[in-house]
């Protein structure tokens, strides 16, 4: 079973979303969220950013298609931990980019 893990972003441009490897794996599998496009101040933009976070989900904890129950049941769990860890870095840029926009007011 994958436990993902949410490492620092890297910048104020990229997110990064990574799970432990497995026994004897030595790489980490994980996915770049880049936002430098979004503005998070949007509700569209909120919106395109947590699709791309679903994404890194996928990538990073695996797929359904063709997974059997134990399997999907890892995955599930994988991709709802680091959920659980995405949202509040998430929550962090959408604050922070808010803050921004009401300094530049």
């Amino acid at each position: 079973m994958r436990i993902p893990m949410i490492l620092a972003a890297v910048a104020l441009t990229t997110a990064t979303i990574s799970a432990p490897a497995f026994a004897g794996r030595p790489e980490m599998p994980q996915a770049r969220i880049g936002y430098a496009d979004l503005d998070l101040g949007n509700a569209r933009d909120v919106a395109k950013l947590q699709h791309r976070v679903a994404i890194a989900l996928e990538s990073v904890c695996g797929s359904y298609a063709g997974a059997d129950p134990v399997e999907a049941n890892d995955i599930a769990k994988c991709r709802n931990a680091a959920a659980a860890k995405a949202q509040p870095m998430v929550a962090m840029l959408i604050e922070h980019e808010r803050g921004v926009a009401l300094a530049q007011r």
